[in-house]
């Protein structure tokens, strides 16, 4: 069996961001947090944002529901 997870965290200043957790069916585990940095180069992932009141704008709920949408 294999599970993935995702929550929305919150990173140093109080940012949001995702977390990604993978369980494979040995039980190992792999976990990946996506902060966003300043930069935003052609190379780098896009941000996907909820735009709402909460964290000003800058929750990602809809990042949360893509991944568990795709992949749960």
């Amino acid at each position: 069996m294999r599970t993935v997870t995702a929550s929305e965290i919150l990173v140093c200043q109080l940012k949001p961001t995702l977390r990604v957790q993978v369980t494979t069916a040995d039980g190992t585990i792999g976990r990946a947090d996506v902060p966003a940095g300043r930069s935003t180069g052609s190379h780098e992932t896009v941000e996907v944002r909820d735009g709402d009141d909460r964290f000003r704008g800058k929750g990602v709920r809809n990042a949360v529901a893509n991944v568990e949408d795709r992949w749960c």
